[in-house]
């Protein structure tokens, strides 16, 4: 993937900021969610490898393209608020392969909030993803905030309603991370 972003603004000290970007991808895939039958579990048991090889088909080759455009707003120097739009894998981005299920087009738009203080930053944020799609609005939902110190990370919120939480820390040439969430695939 390659992208490329541009911000305009106007004077030397802006409070404020449009960002627009734009990137490409290829991307390689294989296989997807299928729904199997009984049948097809029996098929599965005594064929092995060659049912699912059958299934899945081979990796396929597929283009694709993400936009977004973002504004940002300096309330002070310590205290700032956004607002951005993406639509990702515009028009769809479909593979050589017919078995490698396609990545369907989403369109998200999200606000934000990052308050630097003198032992470290609270950053809040709020989205939606996949607008167009015909799926129930707590599936598009997501909430979530940053705490963050020099050392250490702690993060909560909702992914989809379903509550998420972690924490880590950064020790330099050391980061790790530790994290909970769920997230639905069906109704």
């Amino acid at each position: 993937q390659a992208g490329t972003a541009w911000k305009i603004s106007k004077g030397r000290h802006p409070s404020s900021e449009w960002r627009v970007g734009a990137a490409a991808k290829v991307l390689w895939r294989k296989g997807g969610y299928y729904n199997i039958q009984t049948s097809g579990f029996l098929q599965a048991t005594n064929q092995g490898k060659a049912y699912i090889d059958n299934l899945v088909g081979n990796f396929g080759m597929g283009f694709g393209a993400d936009v977004g455009v973002q504004y940002v707003d300096r309330i002070d120097p310590k205290t700032t608020t956004s607002m951005g739009l993406s639509i990702l894998d515009i028009g769809d981005t479909r593979f050589s392969d017919d078995h490698a299920n396609p990545i369907p087009m989403s369109i998200n738009w999200g606000i934000g909030y990052k308050k630097e203080m003198e032992f470290g930053r609270i950053s809040l944020g709020f989205d939606i993803r996949d607008i167009g799609k015909r799926t129930p609005f707590v599936n598009k939902t997501h909430l979530g905030g940053e705490f963050k110190l020099p050392t250490f990370d702690f993060w909560a919120g909702f992914n989809q309603l379903n509550y998420s939480w972690g924490f880590g820390f950064d020790l330099w040439v050391l980061k790790i991370s530790l994290l909970s969430t769920a997230e639905e695939l069906g109704y």
